[in-house]
């Protein structure tokens, strides 16, 4: 037995705190009958669905002179954990991809645009609403997406082919970097402040076609975005979103509309490919904590689903790099997993696992790079 890893991948319900505190009852009550064996504490996962990160990404010391400090590493999650049963992902991708930009991992809500026109109350069919003009003047703003809000609304809205349009510094036309057909609710994500309410997507009600997205119930401030379509800003530049919206039922106290979001890094990250330079600079933000404050730092999974093994996913590169990356800064690891179906070296559930069931490539990287180690 190396030691006790207290609590996998903790998610809070209002604070850091409460993982702060239960970590370090924990190792005082195991101290009160080992005190030889390690302490491994994990960095807080998230808030109450939300997956900020703090200066110190999630992590925090305990009162304890014999703990390692632990980090897991998926990123990006949309490419390794793309398809999976448990998310929304959808198709992720390949790696590498210099087409694909990369956000840094601390990216976080910074502020939105509200002047965009509003869904009127009671029922509507479809109706183009054509969004404002916003000019990104903050450099604290580095990427946009749009978003689809429902608050205080005890109806339905529907939103569906959404256009974001780049305008120069004159306000001159430049490009559409969006035209957004709603067909999947893959990779859209709900949010509600009160956790009321609903995101479906509508079978029956679409723009053009059947689908659409459509917000319910949302008694409080709720809205709906996608990763998927971030882009890129920049300073003195304007940026609109337009869309469809079509209303059933909905309250004359409700604010429907589409709208423009800007995130920010709070931690200065770099926006680059989705390459090896991005692993690393994700990486080093983890090993951070462990420099500023001198105590051991480990990554206890990290890998890829076996989805990004076939032909042309570049899952073999993406540990082939991490690899090379954790040698290069000393630090340990745990790839994730032995034996299972979604990212085993060997699939299935048996045990022992079959050698006649093993992703004999992904065995054979770490043969070469362990071999003479």
């Amino acid at each position: 037995i190396l030691g006790y890893d207290l609590v996998n991948e903790p998610v809070t319900t209002k604070s850091i705190d409460q993982w702060k505190d239960l970590a370090q009852q924990l190792t005082d009550e195991i101290r009160k009958v080992d005190r030889n064996h390690l302490m491994i504490v994990e960095r807080l996962n998230g808030i109450a669905g939300r997956w900020d990160n703090d200066a110190d990404y999630n992590m925090f010391l305990i009162n304890d002179e014999n703990t390692l400090y632990t980090f897991h590493f998926y990123n990006p999650i949309e490419y390794t954990h793309q398809n999976a049963s448990w998310t929304n992902f959808g198709d992720g991708g390949k790696y590498p991809d210099e087409s694909i930009l990369q956000w840094p991992s601390d990216m976080t809500w910074y502020s939105c645009d509200h002047s965009n026109p509003k869904l009127k109350p009671g029922d509507s069919d479809w109706k183009f609403y054509e969004g404002n003009k916003f000019k990104v003047t903050d450099p604290k703003m580095i990427c946009g997406k749009s978003s689809f809000v429902s608050a205080n609304n005890q109806g339905k809205a529907y939103f569906d082919d959404i256009v974001v349009k780049e305008f120069d510094e004159q306000g001159n036309f430049v490009r559409d970097i969006f035209k957004i057909n709603i067909t999947s609710k893959d990779g859209w994500y709900f949010w509600s402040k009160n956790e009321s309410g609903r995101c479906d997507l509508s079978m029956e009600e679409g723009h053009n076609d059947a689908y659409s997205i459509v917000l319910s119930g949302t008694t409080d401030d709720a809205s709906t975005n996608s990763n998927a379509y971030r882009f890129k800003v920049k300073q003195d530049y304007y940026y609109s979103v337009s869309g469809w919206m079509k209303g059933t039922n909905i309250n004359a106290e409700a604010n429907c509309l589409i709208r423009l979001d800007f995130e920010t890094s709070p931690l200065h990250g770099k926006i680059t490919g989705r390459n090896k330079e991005y692993l690393e600079e994700e990486v080093k933000k983890y090993l951070a904590f462990g420099q500023k404050n001198n105590v051991p730092l480990y990554c206890g999974e990290f890998g890829v689903i076996s989805g990004c093994f076939t032909t042309g996913k570049g899952g073999l590169q993406w540990v082939s790099d991490m690899l090379d990356i954790f040698e290069k800064h000393q630090v340990h690891y745990t790839y994730h997993s032995y034996h299972e179906d979604a990212f085993g070296l060997y699939y299935g559930y048996n045990s022992p696992p079959s050698p006649n069931n093993a992703n004999q490539e992904l065995i054979n990287v770490f043969r070469a790079n362990l071999k003479g180690k």
